[in-house]
């Protein structure tokens, strides 16, 4: 006899990760300039369709987000360490909303439960490149204003000659915390659908997503362009428009890494 409850909850898999069958990957390629602005579009083509959906999925993140950071110290570094699962379970979605599925609020938590071993892989190395980062920076700092600049003043005499080395330093240490940014944020972009969706070793999917990410240097440079006029744009209207457009970002990393990693790009399966 069929089920006639009209309110069950729905049946749908919100962990099954994707068949590699369905999709092989081939890439990295090269794609042009112009297809950062594609990604994007793509991105809010997925969150029009269940914009309900995403949207209760974002403010959910978000309040959990705020939550964490609440705890001293430690909230920062484990949302470092969370975020790759929570990424990886809306690359979940997305991956379901692609196969003309609909996109569940329950897929934010599905990363938990699918490849949680290389998604919090991903988290403990992000988060030990960013401690290598802040750490190698702030040292140079420290380095330059405090003993080179300790050194010039008893030297010279001149209480001015430490100050005249700090801009320098600081500019120094600047440049190597970015250095290593970028490169990490690059190598963490596309990690986790390559981890939840195709079972791939977090050390591989981010060699993988910083290869996709220089190799499309251009397109990204576009994509991000556009990314900070949205979030001018976003911020106008009581800042209501992040409401947007922080799904269409987290979407975005899905059509990128759809793009750059299979010949086809991403495209709503209704």
């Amino acid at each position: 006899m069929a089920d006639d409850n009209l309110y069950a909850p729905p049946s749908a898999d919100l962990n099954r990760p994707a068949n590699d069958g369905d999709f092989a990957i081939t890439g990295p390629h090269l794609r042009g300039a112009g297809d950062g602005a594609r990604w994007l579009l793509q991105a809010f083509a997925f969150f029009r369709d269940g914009w309900l959906q995403w949207l209760a999925a974002t403010v959910i993140l978000l309040v959990i987000y705020v939550v964490v950071q609440l705890i001293p110290f430690i909230g920062a570094i484990a949302m470092m360490f969370l975020g790759p699962v929570f990424s990886g379970g809306l690359m979940l979605g997305a991956r379901a909303q692609e196969q003309g599925e609909d996109f569940q609020v329950g897929h934010l938590f599905a990363g938990f439960s699918t490849h949680s071993g290389g998604l919090l892989t991903l988290g403990a190395l992000y988060l030990a490149l960013q401690i290598v980062a802040w750490a190698v920076g702030l040292g140079v700092m420290f380095l330059f204003m405090g003993s080179a600049g300790v050194f010039g003043a008893m030297v010279s005499g001149d209480a001015g000659a430490a100050a005249a080395v700090s801009p320098v330093a600081a500019i120094l240490g600047v440049l190597i915390i970015m250095a290593v940014l970028i490169p990490t944020a690059a190598a963490i972009w596309l990690a986790p659908p390559l981890v939840v969706l195709h079972g791939m070793p977090a050390l591989e999917a981010m060699k993988m997503s910083l290869m996709g990410c220089l190799k499309n240097i251009l397109a990204f440079l576009v994509y991000g362009l556009l990314a900070l006029l949205l979030a001018f744009l976003a911020t106008l209207p009581l800042m209501l428009g992040w409401l947007v457009l922080v799904p269409v970002i987290i979407i975005s990393v899905y059509t990128a890494y759809r793009d750059i990693f299979s010949d086809t790009p991403a495209a709503l399966g209704r």
